[in-house]
């Protein structure tokens, strides 16, 4: 018999030992990157986004630190974006009507635009140029 015949089936045996010592696919794998969030702080912030669509990544963040949840904007675009919840669409066209719908009294009260200007007919209302 020639001693490469004798080696060959030991050979075997050998690497099958050192393959078993470093396999790791029985070994669950662990996750990359940071741990999620609690289930229920992830339930709130979508509860929150739901009921107000209108409202902000970074103003649902500051809700949700109000209640004591520390959650980053990125966190709560990322959960948006997983469940497909949509901003409220903005309406372009009356973003200033409606701003200035809302805050003419401020705005009348505050007025730097104009001055009253008295003549010697009447008192009249002109517009300030620079």
């Amino acid at each position: 018999m020639r001693p490469s015949l004798l080696l060959k089936p030991i050979k075997g045996w050998i690497r099958d030992m050192v393959c078993d010592k470093f396999d790791s696919s029985d070994v669950p794998q662990k996750r990359v990157g940071r741990p999620r969030k609690k289930l229920a702080d992830r339930r709130l912030a979508i509860k929150l986004m739901r009921e107000n669509p209108s409202t902000g990544n970074l103003g649902i963040s500051g809700n949700l630190k109000d209640v004591g949840i520390d959650m980053c904007a990125e966190t709560v675009r990322q959960l948006r974006k997983e469940n497909k919840i949509p901003f409220a669409p903005i309406d372009k066209t009356r973003r200033w009507a409606k701003f200035f719908e809302q805050n003419k009294e401020t705005l009348w009260e505050g007025d730097s635009f104009t001055t009253e200007v008295l003549n010697e007919n009447n008192c009249q209302q002109m517009i300030k140029q620079r």
